[in-house]
């Protein structure tokens, strides 16, 4: 009898000691889950932004069509140092553009990530395990799916930031080619009106 009272008694003075570890592991599992589902949103949000560029994109691209016709009917064969360097920064500007398109398609292209799974062996571990136990497997395979899930979002990350840069150098040709013709047209108006009658 007096086995069992002393069991009793360790049972009682283990309670707090296995409470504590229950709590520190159930801690680490929702840890880890925060952290697998901060790199879901990540995903989540390159592929928003990404759908964002397309959407402009195609846009610009309709106009960069005819952007290319105009280029062809009216600077073609360009005239002058002027019209070259027009027609240069159109093409310049229609290549852009369309590594722009699929820098964009890149990013966006399907890429699974890996969810936790809930199939027989995850079964297994909930019934042959105590909580603690189950909290560390869970939060220990969070970790490594989240590491891979990391690597995947990363390539769309890189992907993303080579869409900016040729949307941004989109934009300085652009500019630089309204500048231009815009120079041109100036000065053909200048050259037309100084011409003696």
């Amino acid at each position: 009898m007096t086995t069992e009272a002393s069991q009793s008694a360790e049972r009682r003075d283990d309670q707090p000691f296995v409470q504590a570890e229950y709590e520190k592991f159930r801690e680490l599992y929702m840890l880890a889950r925060a952290v697998y589902e901060t790199e879901l949103h990540r995903s989540d949000l390159i592929d928003q932004k990404a759908g964002r560029y397309l959407t402009a994109l195609t846009f610009l691209i309709g106009g960069a069509v005819f952007l290319g016709q105009w280029l062809m009917q009216v600077l073609y064969p360009p005239e002058g140092c002027t019209q070259c360097l027009l027609l240069l920064l159109g093409f310049a500007l229609i290549a852009s553009l369309i590594g722009s398109w699929f820098s964009a398609f890149k990013v966006l292209r399907v890429r699974d990530l890996i969810v936790m799974p809930l199939n027989e062996a995850t079964l297994e571990l909930f019934k042959d395990h105590d909580s603690a136990t189950v909290y560390y497997a869970l939060a220990d395979r969070l970790r490594d799916i989240q590491c891979q899930n990391r690597v995947r979002t990363s390539e769309k990350a890189h992907s993303l930031a080579m869409l900016h840069r040729f949307t941004l150098a989109s934009s300085y040709l652009f500019i630089a080619f309204g500048l231009l013709y815009i120079m041109m047209r100036v000065m053909e108006n200048n050259s037309i009106q100084e011409i003696p009658l």
